[in-house]
């Protein structure tokens, strides 16, 4: 068992870790997403089954990045600031955002969410580059608040940590959730 986690860890450490640029990339994002959340873990049926991909309004607007690997994207998180935003006001009623903006203006607070991680590295520490490739980011854009858009109960099912919430938990108890950037 020991020796799988070290053949784990060191792919995950040969991988790359980008922001996602080109429509192939997100073509291939998309169809990652839909592997994980609709066909290996059965979390949602919305998304376009023809394609076999998993998007929404927010993507197109938002920054995500992802781990590459030779298998493809391997794990992914999305970052969306709300001033990129055509129309931030969904999100910004889904968190009850306004405190929020009144304090660091709209610029300073966004969402991450689409924390995607492939079964196969959900124990391994190469999420902590995918996180730490956000951050930076959102310090270099000046964001000052960060709402983490994920159930706790969906968070466990798809990382394997346990962040000490349960389901009844507000939907707000996700990893880097209410944090400052």
């Amino acid at each position: 068992r020991a020796d799988r986690r070290r053949r784990i860890s060191a792919v995950a450490e040969q991988s790359q870790v980008r922001r996602v640029e080109t429509r192939e990339e997100r073509d291939a994002l998309y169809r990652f997403r839909y592997r994980v959340y609709v066909e290996d873990l059965g979390m949602t049926t919305q998304a376009d089954h023809e394609r076999k991909q998993l998007y929404d309004e927010f993507d197109e607007q938002s920054i995500s990045f992802a781990i590459f690997n030779e298998n493809g994207i391997v794990r992914s998180l999305r970052c969306t600031y709300l001033e990129d935003l055509d129309n931030p006001q969904p999100l910004i009623d889904k968190f009850a955002m306004r405190p929020a903006i009144e304090a660091f203006g709209i610029s300073g607070v966004g969402t991450t969410s689409r924390f995607t991680l492939a079964p196969e590295l959900r124990s391994t520490n190469a999420v902590y580059r995918l996180i730490r490739m956000a951050y930076a980011e959102g310090l270099e854009r000046g964001a000052r608040l960060n709402y983490g858009d994920c159930s706790p109960t969906s968070f466990r099912s798809t990382s394997n940590w346990d962040i000490g919430a349960t389901p009844t938990d507000s939907m707000t108890a996700c990893l880097a959730t209410s944090c400052p950037f």
